[in-house]
């Protein structure tokens, strides 16, 4: 919803998203992402009227309305309007005009100029925290585009051909009940307005005219019940009756923010809510990504900012990142410059101790756990491998039978093959990051340690 900074909970929704699509990207998938803008409908003109309001407010004694914006942030954005001037002369309010106005009718007239404005001024916002977030998208996809070309009435009509509608004192209902939901669901209201899902069923309905065979949706929480009146339509559309054709809705929980081991009180209705700009102004980016991508999406997650502003190796994410610095060191070291690992004629040197042994193998399973990723999205089994993997590279690296530097000259062949193993590592850890959306240095300051 473009009506507000987006929160803990988007970030944490951005971080997996972007990451399976990197993932399927990877895995051979041709992906389109795609964010879909909710800017029709009562909470635009709400968003509209909070500003109207909060401009009033500068002037005369009034209250806002309990189910207006509350949060400061309008006032902000309102500021930044009025001082670049965009606000029509027909609207603006001075100490002289303000007790003179009809406020009911001013209120109105202002309220249908701040909803595009404010809907415009907040999404740019969100795209440039997306941006900062490295979080991509190919289209923002406008719901009112949906409305303006009567394509939600119109999806509303195949679902009445198909016999899936029936009629409830003047209401069109979708039969949801057949498709598993707990009671069946107006679509058009009596007086002919459609629903917010009848939008949502003409959204979906719009990407599968234009050819896409699987849809992954990722929904904030508690939307556990919509999912099954929504897959319920698509299914009376025929969606997935083709081979390959799916449709699966992914719930980004809750994220308890903790400090020192207390909670971080969060309050949405007042407005006081840590957005995902707070966040990433106090937390690196490469360690919010990690953190968020730890726990499946659909459970609650407990992010410790205390470890989270630990720059040490027990912030899992440094860890793993030093893990490959470390190998960029040993090459500097060793005047080792190969960009491709050999490691054919290397594998009996390469499982000759149980250290080499483990990283090699482990090495070995990360084609396949990015292939299950694609078919699963448990993207949090790919942080969890790269920890791992940067544990059994820093056994491998304090066995004694693993001193490089000494191997180069005792025996350089044998170094020329760990050398190798410590590249192929490198590139598996750098890869993985990648696919996470996180970067992979290859020096790190030595407090980083």
């Amino acid at each position: 919803n473009p009506t507000g900074p987006m929160n803990i909970v988007s970030a944490r929704a951005a971080s997996v998203g972007d990451s399976i699509t990197r993932v399927l990207k990877a895995a051979g998938h041709e992906v389109h992402r795609e964010y879909y803008v909710n800017d029709y409908g009562n909470q635009v003109e709400l968003l509209g009227l909070s500003f109207a309001y909060r401009y009033l407010q500068k002037f005369v004694q009034i209250d806002l309305p309990e189910n207006c914006y509350q949060g400061e942030y309008i006032v902000t954005y309102l500021e930044k309007m009025i001082s670049s001037g965009v606000i029509p002369a027909e609207l603006i309010l001075t100490e002289s005009n303000a007790a003179q106005i009809n406020k009911e009718d001013w209120l109105s007239r202002a309220a249908k100029f701040f909803s595009p404005l404010g809907i415009r001024s907040i999404l740019s916002d969100q795209q440039a925290d997306l941006k900062n977030f490295r979080t991509e998208f190919d289209a923002f996809f406008s719901e009112a585009t949906l409305h303006e070309k009567g394509a939600v009435l119109a999806v509303g009509e195949k679902l009445k051909q198909k016999g899936k509608v029936r009629t409830d004192e003047g209401a069109q209902v979708f039969v949801s009940t057949e498709y598993g939901d707990d009671k069946d669901r107006v679509i058009v209201r009596s007086d002919g307005r459609p629903t917010y899902l009848l939008a949502d069923i003409a959204y979906h309905a719009d990407k599968i005219s234009r050819g896409y065979k699987s849809i992954i949706d990722i929904w904030g929480p508690d939307h556990h019940g919509y999912i099954a009146r929504l897959s319920g339509a698509l299914k009376a559309l025929g969606f997935g009756e083709a081979p390959g054709e799916s449709f699966r809705v992914i719930i980004a929980q809750q994220v308890n923010l903790l400090e020192n081991g207390e909670p971080v009180v969060m309050s949405k209705r007042l407005g006081k809510f840590q957005t995902m700009r707070d966040l990433i102004e106090k937390i690196p980016v490469d360690v919010c990504r990690y953190f968020f991508v730890t726990r499946a999406l659909s459970t609650h997650l407990d992010f410790d900012l205390t470890l989270a502003l630990d720059q040490s190796k027990k912030n899992p994410v440094y860890y793993v990142q030093y893990a490959n610095a470390r190998i960029h060191s040993i090459f500097r070291e060793a005047g080792f410059t190969s960009e491709k690992p050999n490691l054919t004629a290397s594998v009996d040197l390469l499982t000759a101790s149980p250290e080499r042994k483990a990283l090699f193998f482990y090495l070995l399973r990360f084609p396949e756990l990015v292939h299950d990723i694609a078919r699963n999205s448990e993207i949090q089994r790919l942080p969890e491998y790269l920890y791992q993997l940067s544990t059994l590279f820093t056994s491998f690296y304090h066995g004694k039978n693993n001193r490089i530097k000494d191997l180069l000259q005792s025996a350089p062949h044998e170094a020329d093959a760990l050398l190798n193993l410590c590249l192929l590592t490198s590139q598996v850890l750098e890869q993985g990051l990648a696919l996470l959306g996180i970067t992979a240095p290859r020096e790190m300051h030595r407090e980083e340690e």
